[in-house]
């Protein structure tokens, strides 16, 4: 028996699909959009149509004054929204802020004349509650999380229950200090076969930081656990970096330790340093752009580790958006008689989207980097497939008919991977927004060979709001695999869930996620369970 388990940040299962529901009357409506969830191929949002979100519409995500990454709008309900990535910049996660896409002006006609604009009509001064944290700059959440997985033939399993809080700060209490806090930990007790059974407690720390910034100085100070816009090409580090940024460029140092890969505590094994400059157009204009360079050393217990220097670039247009990366190693020592070379390029990235029209998007890419350490929210033998294929190119369009129906189709040619030489074509298809219970169907088809596998994924889910707070999804696949090996049996893996999820007052979030897999050397069955409270 194989039971999957969630490594790094895959805590969340696929059940909290969206994260928000329409606010009762009496409610306050929250102005501000945050991701609530995040998976392979899919971004979910907090607003939906009820807050003027439509299929199509262009979604900025932003952290501090920065915009990290644009999403773009596939399905939507009255209160959420499933958006697809444009651009790859940046690792994305729940809590991080998102706003509307700036958009060109329409063009007026020829020669008109601007009419003068009517005076806005009177309204009546309106004051919301707001909550003491809000006033205070803080908003975030506390969960209670509960997995149970179990094998089908009875053989084994685990039990976990989680706690997590989310927390973010921005001027808190007036002061120039900014909070960025994702802390969570979890108590395992595994069962075996022979009857016995043991437990592992956990503590792993996301993010915690702090940061110094006065909103009318270029200045500023993040020290602790973070992850800088500016530098994605490190990821999450344990550090200082000191940024000087005007409206259309910053450069910034900094210094720190990378945490233990395995339980993200603090290591001092790895040590790294570096600089970079950044220029860009700034915010608030239609067509964004930036341009990063910079340099980073590591050593390893005082060892060489990795030297490179790194080339980032990124355009977000109304119709073209592009995000491009290079990392180039500089190898001395001992690296360089591994290598052979003194300068190496080891890593590459391009994605390219290009909105021909308002219902045809073409996509394409090339990812070349040998090792990327990935953020799961949820793994299911779709991502474990994609994940596999990583590395190569890809060329494909997504696009929509009328209202309520979509389509993508995908081609994709990997190398590096465990499979060896790999191609694969993928086919969607889709309907959503049907109806008052915003009914929506996805399907999904991949045909794929190897130097060591071919076979077919097909995939499908159906989901409905049950109420105008609550949402059920089911959902299913298949992965038939043919191995070109005698000796390495071929197999069929085959999987069924459902989600549900309810947002009660606003504030208080409830997820039930139930799957099982069966086939392929295994078979399990898991239950997961969760309250938040969204503050």
């Amino acid at each position: 028996m194989t039971i999957r388990r969630r490594p790094g940040l895959a805590l969340l299962p696929a059940a909290v699909l969206f994260l928000s529901a329409p606010a009762p009357a009496s409610d306050v409506p929250d102005s501000t959009s945050r991701i609530s969830y995040v998976t392979s191929s899919s971004v979910y949002v907090t607003e939906g149509s009820l807050s003027g979100v439509a299929v199509g519409d262009r979604l900025d995500v932003v952290r501090g004054d920065q915009v990290v990454a644009e999403i773009q709008v596939v399905e939507v309900s009255p209160s959420r929204a499933r958006c697809a990535r444009v651009s790859a910049g940046s690792n994305l996660s729940a809590g991080d802020e998102v706003r509307k896409a700036a958009a060109d002006p329409p063009p007026s006609p020829s020669g008109a004349q601007p009419s003068p604009a009517d005076p806005p009509p009177a309204q009546v001064p309106y004051k919301p509650r707001v909550d003491w944290w809000r006033a205070a700059g803080l908003r975030g959440r506390v969960g209670l999380r509960f997995l149970d997985v179990s094998a089908v033939d009875g053989s084994g399993g685990y039990r976990q229950p989680a706690l997590d809080l989310r927390l973010d700060g921005s001027q808190v209490g007036g002061a120039p200090i900014d909070l960025d806090v994702d802390v969570r930990a979890q108590r395992t007790t595994r069962s075996f076969v022979s009857g016995s059974s043991e437990t592992e407690t956990r503590d792993r720390i996301y993010r915690l930081s702090v940061g110094y910034r006065r909103r009318d100085e270029p200045l500023r100070f993040t020290l602790g656990r973070q992850f800088s816009p500016s530098l994605a090409v490190v990821s999450l580090f344990d550090g200082l970096v000191a940024e000087y940024r005007k409206e259309h460029w910053a450069t910034g140092i900094f210094t720190g330790t990378q945490p233990d890969p395995l339980t993200y505590g603090y290591s001092s094994d790895v040590r790294e340093y570096g600089a970079y400059y950044e220029v860009g157009s700034g915010m608030g204009t239609a067509r964004r752009w930036a341009f990063t360079t910079g340099a980073v050393d590591s050593s390893d217990h005082g060892n060489i580790d990795r030297d490179f220097v790194f080339l980032q670039g990124r355009y977000d247009g109304a119709r073209v958006s592009a995000y491009a990366t290079e990392e180039t190693d500089v190898n001395r020592g001992w690296k360089k008689t591994a290598e052979g070379d003194t300068l190496t390029l080891t890593s590459a990235f391009v994605s390219l989207s290009w909105r021909v029209a308002d219902d045809l998007t073409v996509q394409g890419g090339f990812d070349g980097r040998r090792s990327v350490r990935l953020y799961r929210d949820s793994i299911t033998p779709e991502t474990e497939f994609d994940d596999r294929t990583r590395r190569g190119s890809w060329i494909g369009a997504d696009g929509k008919v009328g209202t309520h129906v979509s389509y993508g189709f995908e081609g994709r040619r990997s190398i590096g991977g465990v499979d060896g030489q790999a191609g694969s074509t993928t086919l969607r298809a889709g309907v959503h927004g049907l109806g008052r219970p915003a009914f929506a169907v996805q399907a999904r088809s991949t045909r794929y060979t190897s130097d060591v596998v071919e076979g077919w994924l097909h995939s499908v889910s159906a989901s409905a709001d049950l109420t105008s707070w609550s949402r059920l999804e089911v959902h299913g696949g298949t992965r038939i695999e043919t191995v070109r090996f005698s000796p390495i049996p071929s197999g069929r893996l085959s999987w069924y869930g459902l989600d549900w999820d309810a947002v009660l007052a606003r504030r208080i979030v409830l997820t039930v996620s139930a799957e099982q897999n069966q086939g392929a050397s295994e078979g399990t069955r898991q239950v997961y369970t969760t309250v938040s409270y969204r503050f």
